[in-house]
């Protein structure tokens, strides 16, 4: 004999489904194991297909961007499509690496930092990258490299993780008069880690040496 002794419907504010539940008491003449641990297991079963159903999926179209060769000041753009595959909400967002405030670095912008997606719906996300003044001066010191990485994290479910890597051919652009005076050979071919020591970015350098020193930045030479 079955007799049920309550029923129910729980409230899911995030969902437009009312699942119910009820609680039945049973008389049982006898139980059979065997039978008890195959029903059990396949309530298992059922659990864990509803539990990985709740679970956010999303596709990223391109985990890699490559802005090949950036020139100075001008703007270089690419773009990726989030597409969610699952069959649950997909709230996501990009974060900062460990130990940093920001998303990514500084001549690195993203034009939407986070959203939500319903059910096969996708969002467009354009990426840009661009070298300015400040850029090219970290560059010529060899305090900056270019490349980074995007953190995607989709809640309740996995971090996805976007590689960022360019070129820049290093010029003039973004040193002063008196920076360009230390660098006897052209831009390109002066090594950094000694271009940052003429400059005093190093202990125990003479930058007053006449040797190590040019009157007038060759750039301004007719």
């Amino acid at each position: 004999h079955i007799k049920q002794i309550d029923y129910n419907a729980a409230n899911l504010l995030p969902s437009d489904h009312k699942p119910v539940y009820s609680n039945f008491v049973c008389q049982l003449n006898s139980v059979v194991l065997e039978e008890e641990e195959k029903v059990y297991q396949e309530l298992l079963m059922k659990i864990e297909f509803w539990k990985n159903d709740e679970i956010p999926v999303v596709s990223i179209s391109d985990l890699a961007i490559d802005f090949k060769n950036l020139k100075f000041e001008v703007l270089s753009e690419a773009s990726i499509v989030i597409i969610n595959t699952g069959k649950t909400i997909a709230h996501w967002r990009f974060v900062p690496k460990l130990e940093e405030s920001n998303i990514s670095k500084y001549w690195i912008s993203v034009s939407i930092k986070q959203g939500l997606l319903l059910p096969e719906e996708s969002v467009t996300i354009n990426i840009s990258a661009k070298v300015d003044k400040r850029t090219a001066k970290a560059i010529n010191l060899a305090k900056e490299v270019l490349d980074d990485l995007l953190v995607l994290r989709v809640e309740k479910s996995k971090d996805y993780y976007i590689s960022i890597t360019t070129n820049y051919d290093r010029s003039c652009y973004g040193m002063t008069l008196e920076e360009l005076c230390y660098c006897i050979e052209p831009i390109r071919q002066t090594n950094l880690p000694a271009l940052a020591k003429s400059l005093n970015e190093l202990p125990n350098v003479n930058v007053n040496d006449a040797n190590k020193k040019l009157s007038i930045p060759k750039e301004l030479w007719r």
